[in-house]
């Protein structure tokens, strides 16, 4: 848990819980390649869910991260299929307008 401390106790209105710091340590995340565009470094990475609840242990991995929990902004996006077939889907734009709903339509 020292970790998790270090990094961010509440993050983006959730607030981590022993349960996800330990549903954390499963979650398998795929990376993307570093894009650098006017000074700024973008990296994407993925993870597959089935419910908002992996949402937070997803961040969790990510920010586990030193340069991502470093980073200036962390957007994210998610979408899922729920139980009864519906798309499920949420985004945080971490202050940069617009920018969790362009993460979405990838």
């Amino acid at each position: 848990m020292p970790l998790i401390r270090a990094i961010h106790r509440e993050y983006h209105g959730f607030i981590f819980s022993s349960e996800d710091i330990a549903l954390s340590e499963d979650i398998k995340l795929v990376h993307g390649e570093e894009v650098h565009d006017q000074g700024s470094i973008f990296v994407a990475h993925g993870a597959t869910i089935s419910s908002r609840d992996e949402v937070k242990p997803v961040l969790l991995k990510t920010l586990k991260d030193g340069r991502v929990a470093s980073a200036s902004h962390n957007m994210y996006a998610y979408r899922f299929k729920d139980n009864h077939g519906n798309i499920r889907e949420g985004h945080n734009d971490d202050r940069e307008h617009g920018a969790g709903g362009k993460c979405q339509k990838f």
